[in-house]
């Protein structure tokens, strides 16, 4: 279900990303891993930039992203395992059930009667 929603989001690197994250889970990948795999995955955007070359000032348009592919679907990506590994790491230090009960939030104690 994942896989169908990041490709409705993304189009197809959406579905890449939600056909990896299905791979992890069924492999047993820690949701570190998908941290992991973002923070690469945004790390390479700035390089894939300056691979293509950088615009001067005034160039740069609504067509930058059109025209740098490469680093658009890099950051789709990045963004997209980014959610999904916060996600998942959340709901893995909880215990898989993530809940407000009155002792959780914080602020002052009062005594009701």
């Amino acid at each position: 279900m994942l896989a169908v929603i990041l490709w409705f989001l993304l189009g197809t690197v959406g579905l890449v990303v939600g056909l990896a994250i299905t791979a992890a889970d069924l492999f047993g990948a820690p949701p570190r891993w998908l941290l992991a795999a973002a923070a690469t995955l945004l790390a390479l955007v700035p390089i894939a930039i300056l691979i293509d070359g950088l615009p001067t000032p005034s160039t740069i348009t609504t067509s930058f992203a059109r025209d740098h592919w490469v680093a658009d679907s890099l950051a789709k990506a990045g963004v997209a395992l980014m959610v999904v590994g916060v996600f998942r790491e959340v709901l893995s230090s909880s215990g898989g059930a993530v809940s407000a009960t009155r002792s959780d939030v914080p602020g002052p104690d009062v005594d009701q009667a």
